[in-house]
């Protein structure tokens, strides 16, 4: 699963995050945000902030604004380097539970279904 979290500050070009990053040595890395609606915005490439593993320079032009209040859900991240900032998953079950949802899904890799 890809590192993720709250984009709970912002300045400019920099993201302060709710969870730390890790970088892999030479490899492009990629934030994606979720917009209000649920919708995906990036990925963006981004770079280290050094000394503060829980900043993130984001290189390309941001096309939302991450929401970092209080009186809503902020804007949700997902991290990695090259296409490890998301995985593709099929949706098995969707059940209620009380207040919550319960969504149950697999790994989806479409190498392995034949054409």
């Amino acid at each position: 699963m890809p590192p993720g979290g709250e984009v709970i500050g912002h300045q400019g070009d920099v993201l302060a995050l709710s969870e730390p990053l890790e970088w892999a040595e030479g490899a492009t890395h990629y934030l994606a945000l979720r917009r209000r609606d649920g919708g995906l915005a990036g990925p963006f490439r981004g770079e280290a902030v050094p000394g503060d593993a829980t900043k993130v320079r984001v290189l390309d032009p941001l096309t939302i604004t991450p929401y970092v209040g209080g009186s809503e859900e902020r804007t949700y991240f997902s991290f990695g380097p090259g296409q490890a900032w998301a995985q593709t998953a099929r949706v098995l079950a969707i059940r209620s539970r009380a207040e919550q949802v319960e969504i149950l899904v697999v790994a989806e890799e479409s190498r392995v279904h034949v054409n």
